[in-house]
């Protein structure tokens, strides 16, 4: 608290009553809070600032950090504690800022860090928190990258910024386009958000083709040439991740490219639409028709003065403030939070003595800070207060609780709010106003870039079309006149009409085979081939009772079967709209039976014709395979008996001695048992085994001096195995009649494997 000192007016020196002076003294001393008997002592806790102070948001955030603590002791007077900030300079290096963090704990022992400023800088200064059990609050780390439940003496007294996903994505679906690419920095700030971007578009139909990575310290040759490929690519539709610093000079760029013109949209995210106050007025000019996204800060009163109380306050760096913005509020709040969460913890916990505000500097180097830097830690995630500045205070999970985003769109060096975005509404014109299903009509139609307010569409379709003799009611392409026409174009035409968005094509005649039209999918081409299968199949359908008609279409519908899962380049988002028009047109009849009669010789009777004769012929039920049913029962009941008496006849003598015999039910139950169990010798099974089995006979006095020719090897080895397997069956018939399971030993056996 600083005491000022008081002036006595000069008329009380002629005060006569030396009682009443010294009434009024006591009286003003009382009422400033300074108890008249000693001096208020309070302690000085010191708390590591790291930020880069060079940069807009640093400069920004450092006064208003300072301003907050002069608010917040003006206000909170008679509190025991007082911050007080040891600010240190990152010079935008990661290593300088884990040093300076690193010297910070270690030798003024702060209790406490606010930063770093950049998302990769807080990666490694939140491992050094970890270690010493000091607390780490950034404002403007908001990388998905950096979570509070994986760091737990992390804290983000910030929006993360995977809470703006969905908006950027609403508003990508609103207008139904089909293909964004991305354009974002190569930081930790940058890359961390492109798989939730990613994901969410999907999520409305929307694929992103391509991808632009730009260095943060490219220089502007890099960047035009990088903007060329994008020209080139025919995209359109662009999302842009970046912090100020790149993105102003990237827009800058972007409109000498002659990007920033009619058919072209943008759209940028948190960390650039934050901070166009900071970017100046030459990018905003740049930036003219560029569409953003933000937390939604309510304007008040004390919103109000706290910008014209900035102005009037004494900055440190004047020339790199230009305005307030939101990381300045966050900045604010933090010390706010932190102020309070220190009040909270107590003097009980701090280790030192208290010595007077003016002349004390707090030692604690006797402190441990595990302790400390626990209780801090949870004081400060259970911080919730009503902040003059940005309003509701509440951290959830260990970050601020993302609410509601609004959408602006920017109109030279002025912005236009155009609609509002919450988890539960979604999009809306107004801040508390109803969702429309229609999401065009959800926000107000913003400026596009080149002064229109047309809608500008995604990049130009190659719709291919084979050229083909035959078949010409279908499709008819006459390349002297370069005209199309026929069944599948005038589909096409209707099925574009029923998207609800616009798209941009043109033709592209191809004379060829269909599978070298199909492989120009790796060319990003669709193709008209998809209306002719689908078309092909409606007629086919619909008029399958016209018999001159039906073989023609039935024939071209077999013909083209085989393509119709690869009319779209693998995993388009266009399909499943074109599927819906599609389905829209071939529904409804009056249009089918207008564009039919066009092309064919068609009566629209012939589907009223096939209602009717299917509605009076038979229709197929399960009495109608009855028939059936007792045609397969009696044969299968007629096998079954010939089996079971084929089976009694051929076991009857065993039946008849087994019931014969004078043994009690259960052990001639006993005894049929096995009987059946036995091995059938005449099955299958067992005479092909016996089939392997063969043996030869050879003399003692014949050896290999006695060989004989081919022509005899060959007729006595078909009569010795013709005598061996006789000889076989014969010995074995015999051993088995006598249940000898042992072999001959003259009989040689051969391993049939």
């Amino acid at each position: 608290m600083r005491i000022q000192r008081l002036g006595i007016p000069s008329s009380l020196a002629n005060m006569a009553n030396q009682k009443s002076f010294m009434r009024f003294i006591f009286i003003i001393l009382f009422s400033s809070g300074i108890e008249p008997s000693m001096t208020k002592e309070v302690i000085r806790v010191p708390v590591g600032v790291v930020l880069k102070l060079n940069s807009p948001v640093g400069a920004m955030a450092e006064n208003c950090m300072a301003m907050a603590l002069d608010d917040f002791y003006t206000k909170q007077a008679h509190y025991q504690t007082r911050l007080f900030l040891l600010t240190r300079d990152s010079k935008n290096d990661v290593v300088s800022a884990a040093l300076e963090a690193l010297h910070l704990i270690n030798k003024e022992n702060v209790t406490a860090i606010i930063g770093p400023q950049s998302s990769a800088e807080a990666k490694f200064v939140i491992e050094l928190g970890r270690t010493k059990h000091v607390p780490i609050i950034s404002f403007s780390a908001t990388s998905p990258s950096l979570s509070p439940s994986h760091n737990p003496f992390f804290i983000r007294s910030a929006f993360n910024d995977y809470a703006q996903v969905k908006a950027i994505a609403a508003i990508v679906g609103a207008y139904s386009w089909l293909e964004v690419v991305l354009i974002y920095e190569d930081t930790e700030y940058g890359n961390s958000l492109v798989p939730y971007l990613v994901d969410a578009f999907q999520q409305v139909g929307a694929r992103v083709p391509n991808r632009s990575v730009i260095p943060l310290h490219s220089n502007d040759t890099e960047i035009l040439k990088e903007l060329d490929h994008l020209k080139s690519t025919r995209a359109r539709i662009f999302v842009v991740h970046m912090t100020a610093s790149l993105g102003s000079r990237f827009f800058f760029l972007a409109s000498q490219s002659g990007m920033m013109t009619k058919g072209y949209g943008w759209i940028v995210t948190e960390g650039l639409s934050t901070l166009l106050y900071p970017v100046g007025s030459k990018a905003m000019q740049s930036m003219k028709g560029v569409l953003g996204v933000r937390p939604y800060i309510p304007m008040s009163k004390e919103v109000e003065d706290f910008v014209l109380r900035m102005k009037r306050f004494r900055f440190r760096n004047p020339s790199n403030i230009n305005g307030v913005n939101l990381f300045g509020l966050w900045a604010y709040d933090t010390v706010w939070a932190l102020a309070m969460a220190v009040e909270k913890v107590g003097i009980a916990n701090y280790s030192f003595t208290t010595q007077n505000v003016s002349t004390s500097k707090v030692d604690l180097t006797s402190l441990g800070t595990g302790d400390m830097g626990q209780h801090l830690l949870e004081a400060i995630l259970d911080s919730k207060f009503e902040s003059l500045i940005s309003g509701n205070f509440r951290l959830v999970k260990g970050e601020l609780e993302a609410s509601t985003f609004e959408v602006f769109n920017v109109n030279g060096e002025k912005e236009r709010i155009i609609g509002y975005w919450n988890q539960k509404k979604g999009l809306t014109r107004k801040l508390n106003g109803a969702a429309q299903l229609d999401g065009r009509k959800t926000i107000k139609t913003p400026i596009w870039p080149g002064d229109t307010t047309k809608t500008p569409p995604t990049k130009k379709l190659r719709i291919g079309v084979p050229v083909k003799h035959g078949f010409n009611e279908f499709l008819k392409v006459d390349e002297k006149n370069n005209k199309i026409s026929g069944f599948s174009y005038d589909i096409f035409i209707a099925v574009v009409k029923q998207l609800p968005f616009p798209i941009r094509y043109e033709f592209s005649t191809f004379d060829g085979t269909y599978d070298d039209l199909l492989y120009q999918i790796h060319l990003q081409a669709s193709f008209i081939t998809k209306y002719r299968i689908r078309t092909c199949m409606h007629v086919y359908h619909s008029c399958i009772y016209t018999p001159s008609f039906s073989i023609k279409v039935s024939y071209y519908f077999y013909y083209m079967s085989s393509y119709k899962l690869q009319a779209f380049p693998l995993g388009s988002s266009l399909v499943s709209y074109m599927s819906r028009a599609i389905l829209n047109v071939t529904q409804d009849k009056t249009l089918m039976d207008e564009i039919q009669s066009k092309s064919f010789d068609y009566q629209p009777a012939c589907e009223d014709q096939r209602a009717k004769i299917a509605s009076e012929g038979p229709s197929l039920g399960i009495s109608s395979f009855g028939g059936l049913f007792i045609i397969a029962g009696v044969a299968s009941m007629v096998a079954l008996l010939m089996h079971m008496y084929h089976f009694l006849c051929s076991h009857w003598p065993a039946f008849r001695t087994i019931c014969s015999s004078e043994s009690t039910f259960w052990a001639k139950l006993v005894e049929m048992a096995k009987h059946f169990d036995k091995k059938d010798l005449t099955s299958h099974q067992f005479k092909r085994r016996d089939s392997r089995v063969h043996a030869t006979d050879i003399p003692d006095d014949e050896g290999p001096a006695a060989a004989p020719d081919a022509n005899d090897m060959q007729n006595n080895s078909s009569r010795t195995h013709e005598t061996v397997e006789n000889d076989l069956d014969i010995n074995e018939n015999e051993n088995l009649s006598s249940g000898s399971g042992r072999r001959d030993s003259s009989m040689p056996v051969l391993d049939s494997s």
